[in-house]
């Protein structure tokens, strides 16, 4: 029998948006051809790419795979496109946008690594810690305008008053966008590490460290230390146990200043499973609010980075 039509998630905002570059063909392809398409994120396509019985299958249906709810690795997005000769674009967007703000192109001007461009009338803007717009090619929380933007929460004013601003949504998210008008998300603001006064973003760390070929996943938080602040921990799962802590020593993160990872913040475990995207933030979450009491209670203990398996990591 032939395969099913193009499977596309039905959500209202999705068919108002078609409009956008190069979405038009994608339903257009509903119609005229038989074929697939796939909505995931990250954490899967690499497991998925990482199956030994993945490279087996045939693909010549698949069209397109999109990936959200996390950033999509290059590493990952190259590899999809080497073996499944489909390319894995990516798109982002929130609960409270309807779900879409921007996705990439599908007429083979997508850019590996951004989440694309904004989607018809939609505005975006970035700003600083001072809510002034910051220059092009400059991070900045992601600000989004636009029809498909909530009025509110339902009966919650305050909160609604914290993330609308001026008839602006404020994502908490950190961006930039390049001379063409693509976005890279860079990380949520909340999760930004202070490293000696500079910003240390987990996100473009494990971008680092998840281009190495023995590393499997890869999960980045900051943790408190006397000397810098706060520190980057790293936990890794091997997809080669041959994989040491020297090797990575090695690999650079160039940000703001450059961070290397000493030896005390690197956790690394054989391949076990692919969920330490949720345990990752299980434990950002228990440290960071360990972090909190400690900043109002000086009478708390503080944090060893050393703690074998601390907040159930690993």
């Amino acid at each position: 029998p032939p395969p099913p039509p193009f499977f596309f998630n039905p959500h209202p905002a999705t068919a108002d948006s078609s409009t956008s570059r190069g979405l038009g063909d994608v339903y257009k392809r509903q119609f005229l051809l038989s074929g697939f398409l796939i909505c995931s994120s990250n954490t899967l396509f690499n497991g998925l790419l990482n199956n030994k019985n993945f490279n087996n299958l045939d693909f010549s249906e698949l069209k397109v795979a999109f990936g959200g709810g996390m950033a999509v690795q290059d590493v990952v997005a190259n590899k999809w496109k080497s073996v499944t000769g489909c390319p894995l674009v990516e798109g982002y967007g929130l609960t409270e946008t309807s779900p879409v703000v921007t996705i990439n192109p599908l007429d083979g001007t997508n850019k590996v690594g951004t989440i694309g461009l904004p989607m018809p009338k939609t505005d975006i803007k970035f700003v600083d810690d001072k809510n002034k717009e910051v220059s092009e090619g400059e991070r900045g929380e992601i600000c989004v305008s636009g029809p498909q933007v909530m009025e509110g929460y339902w009966k919650r004013e305050n909160d609604t008053k914290e993330i609308i601003k001026g008839g602006w949504l404020y994502t908490g998210d950190i961006g930039v966008m390049d001379k063409d008008g693509f976005i890279k998300i860079v990380d949520r603001k909340k999760e930004m590490v202070l490293v000696s006064g500079f910003n240390v973003f987990p996100n473009e760390v494990e971008h680092v460290i998840s281009s190495h070929p023995k590393v499997l996943e890869v999960g980045v938080i900051g943790v408190p230390d006397k000397k810098t602040t706060e520190a980057v921990k790293a936990v890794i799962v091997k997809k080669d146990d041959s994989l040491t802590e020297d090797e990575i020593n090695k690999l650079k993160y160039t940000g703001e200043q450059e961070v290397s990872i000493e030896s005390k913040n690197i956790h690394t475990s054989s391949p076990h499973s692919t969920a330490l995207l949720n345990r990752k933030h299980e434990f950002y979450k228990s440290q960071y609010s360990m972090k909190e009491e400690k900043e109002e209670g000086p009478e708390q203990e503080t944090i060893s980075n050393s703690s074998p398996n601390a907040g159930g990591f690993l």
